[in-house]
């Protein structure tokens, strides 16, 4: 069975599109279920939808703080069918940006994991909390 993942797009997608190529090939057992992005604009979510995937747009500006925008995504996840244990979510790019991001805490401690495709991609549960740039 496949592996249920959402991935996370902030600009044009070129790490989405690495793993759509290597899910398409075969060469990665996953599905992508969902890509949200914090931009309307970003092409990742145009590559999204060009491959039949659907796509979310979430604001944190529309939210009063963290932990609601993180909830929004974690729910917007469930809904897609990426849910702990079975799920993952990708984050590409993330580490470039903060080198804190690489440590993703979950309830029974910090550990980070990654996919064969995508070595530098932390992934978390719906349990853990999205890493938080500072």
């Amino acid at each position: 069975m496949p592996l249920p993942i959402a991935v996370l797009v902030s600009g044009g997608g070129s790490n989405l599109q690495s793993i759509i190529d290597r899910i398409e090939q075969g060469a990665l057992d996953a599905e992508i279920r969902l890509v949200i992005s914090n931009k309307a604009g970003a092409y990742g979510i145009e590559r999204a939808r060009k491959h039949g995937i659907p796509t979310l747009v979430l604001s944190h500006k529309d939210y009063p703080n963290r932990e609601a925008f993180d909830k929004a995504m974690v729910d917007a996840m469930h809904k897609h069918g990426v849910t702990a244990p079975e799920g993952a979510v990708i984050m590409p790019g993330s580490c470039a940006s903060s080198p804190r991001s690489c440590s993703t805490p979950s309830p029974a401690g910090s550990s980070t994991s990654t996919l064969p495709c995508c070595p530098a991609s932390p992934v978390f549960t719906d349990k853990a909390t999205p890493p938080t740039t500072a």
